[in-house]
């Protein structure tokens, strides 16, 4: 009997361990049903209220018909819709219908849109719904579908047409370029109201633009896709349907941007982004200071000069591609000269004695504060005049005139003063200063003691000789052999001191040619080297090292008192 008993209450527990699991699954479906009950009832009461609105509409349409908002077209297409399909509460946003009544719409590029919300009297109302047939065509309902704008948020209406045809009112046309990656609703309106603000923005924001054409943002303003057009005529057709009679300037905007473009993706290498954007500052600082024209100013010929001119050309002169300090870094900036603002009267260049308009910058403090916070050369530089020299000589000069400004000494005809090394670099052309930096480097090396240019024919190199056990050299470069006491090819099987005995006893030639020297020649009195007179006055100025000094007495030039 206990036996059986324990065996029992084995069983009990066994089944109490399989039932408890079961147990807890069943809570669980009880509260799922729950759940769906809930969600279930909410989804009836949504639906009773989509009927009940539905019922208001076709209670407005059937009695009486005409019984809207405001009589007018789009009230009595609508109505049409509504009576022709019994299922259009079934349709999205069916419950928003009335919201299309709401009359106030702009006309969109026909004569029928146009008068789609124009308010009718009672009686061409009733006339026009009578004759529905005679103007529209029932049977073009069945095309006609109404769709929310996700700009304006109005019910408009959209018209299936065959082969991409037109569509008597259909408000969302499609033969306007459109993103093919973007599938957002816009209406015509809301279209041609974004096209015409994206090239409002072109002022300033096609700087940073990268390629050869404009692209304008999507009109949906959600997406990053972009428009462009090729076509100026469909450009302009949908500027006349939001601008009017400014449609033209607004087009002009647009094509002067696009000429802007053409030019900055025409340039090798190319502006960075942080150049073109340095370049917007600039210029939106200038022109905003009153100090340049605004690059949307600009005429038709200057338009077409800049297409078809290169920043890098020394003789275009609507721009300069220029270098600018940022940071820790130099930036190849386009700064287009030509809108900067010049003075009303000319001033005359005292060289070429051309006249030429210098720029309304004010002083140079003035200059110098307008400028802070884009620092370099190129402040000078996109001047006509040269304004550093301005701060030392007595004199205009004209910067860009006749080449002046890569010789040694100021090109004024009445100054005399010498250039230095940086107004040389800020002023020359850059083959120029090139030239004129290694013949500043030779000229330092040919005044070392230790220093021997090659004398071979076909040979331009020179290199320093330190410590030398012989006067026995050779160039590293060709392998020339000469001596460095005399200068001259080394003289094979001579030693130098019978060089010298030889040329003084032995060579007349040497003679001679001494004598000749010594009666024509002197030394420079600054690096000693031998110089002939020319024809003219005894003004002398050393080949060498360009040392002004006096013929005559080998004073320094010029000086005051009479020669000796």
């Amino acid at each position: 009997m206990q036996s059986t008993i324990n065996n029992l209450l084995d069983e009990n527990k066994r089944l109490k361990t399989q039932l408890s699991p079961m147990l807890e699954e069943s809570v669980s479906l009880r509260q799922r049903i729950c759940s769906l009950n809930i969600e279930l009832q909410a989804i009836l009461d949504e639906k009773k209220k989509i009927a009940q609105e539905v019922e208001k509409l076709r209670a407005q349409v059937v009695e009486p018909p005409l019984q809207l908002l405001a009589p007018t077209r789009r009230s009595i297409i609508i109505s049409k819709l509504l009576s022709k399909s019994p299922s259009i509460g079934k349709r999205p946003n069916a419950t928003k219908y009335e919201e299309s009544l709401d009359l106030g719409l702009e006309s969109v590029d026909s004569d029928m849109k146009g008068l789609l919300d124009s308010v009718l009297s009672v009686d061409q109302a009733r006339i026009l719904f009578n004759s529905f047939n005679d103007w529209f065509r029932e049977d073009s309902l069945d095309s006609i579908s109404l769709r929310r704008c996700a700009v304006c948020h109005k019910i408009k209406f959209e018209q299936a047409t065959p082969n991409g045809s037109y569509g008597l009112v259909d408000e969302f046309s499609i033969r306007f370029g459109r993103p093919t990656t973007c599938p957002t609703p816009v209406c015509s309106v809301c279209y041609a109201k974004s096209v015409s603000s994206s090239i409002e923005d072109l002022r300033g924001s096609w700087w940073e633009m990268l390629g050869p054409n404009v692209q304008l943002s999507c009109p949906c303003n959600h997406c990053p896709a972009k428009i462009t057009f090729q076509n100026r005529w469909t450009l302009l057709r949908i500027l006349r349907s939001s601008e009017g009679k400014y449609a033209r300037a607004k087009l002009r905007i647009y094509e002067r941007a696009q000429h802007l473009m053409l030019i900055l993706d025409s340039l090798d290498p190319q502006p960075t982004l942080e150049a073109r954007q340095v370049a917007k500052r600039l210029h939106q600082h200038l022109i905003s200071g009153g100090f340049m024209k605004s690059l949307f100013d600009l005429t038709v010929p200057e338009l077409r000069t800049l297409a078809k001119g290169s920043l890098d050309d020394a003789d275009f002169k609507l721009g300069q591609f220029l270098e600018m300090d940022d940071a820790s870094r130099t930036l190849r900036v386009p700064i287009f000269t030509r809108l900067l603002e010049l003075q009303k009267s000319p001033t005359e260049c005292s060289i070429c004695a051309e006249s030429i308009y210098d720029l309304a910058d004010g002083t140079l403090n003035e200059w110098n504060t307008l400028c802070q916070g884009y620092s370099g050369d190129w402040k000078w530089k996109v001047q006509p005049f040269p304004r550093m020299l301005e701060q030392k000589c007595s004199h205009t000069l004209d910067q860009h005139g006749r080449g002046g400004c890569h010789l040694l000494t100021c090109p004024s005809l009445d100054c005399n003063r010498r250039l230095e090394y940086d107004e040389v670099k800020l002023y020359a052309r850059q083959d120029s200063f090139l030239k004129y930096d290694e013949y500043l480097k030779l000229d330092a090396l040919s005044k070392l003691p230790s220093f021997r240019w090659c004398l071979a024919e076909n040979c331009c190199y020179g290199q320093i000789y330190d410590l030398i056990e012989s006067n026995h050299v050779s160039c590293e470069e060709c392998g020339y052999e000469m001596c460095f006491e005399h200068q001259v090819k080394w003289h094979e099987n001579l030693t130098c001191e019978e060089f010298d005995s030889m040329q003084e006893n032995g060579d007349p030639r040497f003679r001679e040619t001494r004598n000749w020297i010594d009666a024509n020649t002197k030394q420079c009195p600054s690096c000693e080297i031998n110089t002939q007179k020319g024809p003219g006055c005894s003004h002398m100025t050393c080949t060498l090292c360009r040392y002004e000094f006096c013929w005559e007495c080998l004073g320094s030039w010029p000086h005051s008192f009479p020669c000796r």
